[in-house]
């Protein structure tokens, strides 16, 4: 009897192919806000097709410069699989420079989604002003003979500056670096007891001041 093997030919394949996820992002507060305001950002992935996979991975914010170099804005957070929203506030320090910058959102893609890195999937102009320092003088004018006073510099709302403010008061000079969170300086203290005491009632002493801010920052 002839036995028949049986014969398997040509049967078709198929190749699943990644796609991208929705992405929507918010900023908070809204645009704009002086520099040196720590930001929060809000973002939600979602599937292109209803009832598709979720989306799976990483996903971070950054700070994009006009040479296309990215600086993280707070450290990656692993995407929530209920379509929840998912929330980070800017590290310490990380702040975007006065202007329009550009927010992107990067997502490191998994088994079913292209991971993205160019901002293509959610990004945004944000735009910083720069901030509004104050100098008060302390006691606040007039000083009576025999006073000591003092200039302070009060870095508007920001969180962090960095710079140097440097202030005379009739000749005595004083320094200050800022370098610490809500920076409170002072600087120029009016000499000693003596010399004060020898300067005449009702003599205007000349107030000199020099700040110096990061470009950013001004």
């Amino acid at each position: 009897m002839l036995a028949l093997t049986p014969w398997l030919c040509c049967l078709p394949t198929s190749a699943f192919a990644k796609t991208t996820p929705n992405a929507v992002m918010q900023i908070a507060p809204a645009a704009p806000s002086a520099f040196g305001t720590r930001l929060t950002f809000y973002a939600i992935l979602s599937s292109p097709t209803q009832g598709g996979p979720v989306p799976t991975g990483t996903i971070n914010f950054a700070y994009r410069d006009a040479s296309n170099t990215n600086y993280d804005l707070c450290s990656p957070l692993t995407i929530d699989t209920n379509y929840t929203v998912q929330s980070c506030q800017a590290q310490i320090g990380a702040y975007p420079p006065a202007g329009a910058d550009r927010i992107i959102l990067i997502y490191s893609g998994d088994a079913n989604y292209d991971g993205d890195a160019t901002g293509a999937l959610a990004q945004e102009d944000y735009v910083v002003t720069y901030q509004t320092p104050t100098i008060a003088l302390d006691p606040p004018a007039p000083v009576y003979v025999g006073q000591y006073a003092a200039l302070y510099l009060v870095i508007g709302n920001a969180t962090q500056t960095q710079g140097h403010f440097g202030a005379s008061i009739g000749g005595d000079n004083g320094t200050c670096n800022i370098t610490v969170p809500g920076a409170i300086c002072s600087a120029a203290r009016r000499g000693s007891p003596e010399r004060s005491r020898s300067t005449p009632a009702s003599t205007a002493m000349p107030i000199t001041v020099s700040l110096h801010l990061p470009q950013s920052a001004r």
